[in-house]
This record gives C-alpha cells, sequence and structure tokens, in this order.
C-alpha cells in the first residue's frame, strides 16, 4: 500500500514525498514550523474524518480558546452527526462565554439528536458554573 500525502494548503491528496505541494505551491516545510495547535486547526479541515475527529478531541482536551472561533465555524456548516458531538464535546472541555453560545445555539438545529445533545451540555454547563 502506498502512502497518502495531503497538503495542509489545500488538502489535496498527492502520491510522493514532495517539498512543494503540486496543486497549490504550498511549502511542506513551512508546515514543520507550525505549532501544535495550528497544526491541529488545520486539520479541523482535513478530508478524512477521523482525522477532522482528532484534531477536534484534541483542541478541546487543550482547552484551546483558539479553536473556539474555528470550531463554530465547522458547526455551521457540519452534517455529520458523530462530526457535530466530537465539536460539542470540545466546545464544552474548552468552556468560556463564546464555548457556550456556540452551544446554546444547536438547541435550534435540525436535528432532535443534535438538539438533545446542546442541552444535555447546556445542564452540565450550568450544574458546573461554565
Amino acid at each position: 500500500m502506498a502512502l497518502r500525502f495531503f497538503c495542509p494548503g489545500c488538502w489535496m491528496e498527492f502520491g510522493e514525498k514532495a517539498d512543494r505541494c503540486p496543486h497549490c505551491g504550498y511549502a511542506l516545510k513551512e508546515f514543520q514550523g507550525l505549532s501544535y495547535e495550528q497544526k491541529l486547526l488545520m486539520a479541523l479541515h482535513h478530508p478524512v474524518r477521523e482525522n477532522r475527529m482528532m484534531a477536534i478531541r484534541i483542541l478541546g482536551d487543550l482547552t484551546s480558546q483558539a479553536a473556539v472561533p474555528a470550531l463554530g465555524n465547522l458547526l455551521e456548516q457540519e452534517k455529520d452527526y458523530y462530526v457535530i458531538r466530537e465539536i460539542i464535546g470540545s466546545l464544552f472541555k474548552v468552556g468560556g462565554t463564546e464555548a457556550i453560545q456556540r452551544i446554546e445555539r444547536l438547541q435550534g438545529h435540525p436535528s432532535e439528536m443534535v438538539r438533545k445533545l446542546s442541552r444535555a451540555a447546556m445542564r452540565g454547563a450550568r450544574s458546573t458554573g461554565r
């Protein structure tokens, strides 16, 4: 099985290691100089769902305030229940007014399952004083 490489700039796939992305020209060595948090924020747009979910979870574990706007934006476009569940969990872990407001907005989501998650997270936020 051949390795698959993804450009962190455009997320296009390419087949062999390179210094620059053959699609957008992103200097791949620049990626190495980014902080761990910056790399995780970029991974929120990874085409592989499981990689996005892992980045979401780790950003929550790190209580990354920088992730709140990015996770909120992701919530506005995400349709996958499991990804939304991961985002809610991470926003809850990060806490703070903006994160809790993002969760609260989901109480008007079209999916009953997402609304239930939002309500449960809001109950948790109230009980922990977030």
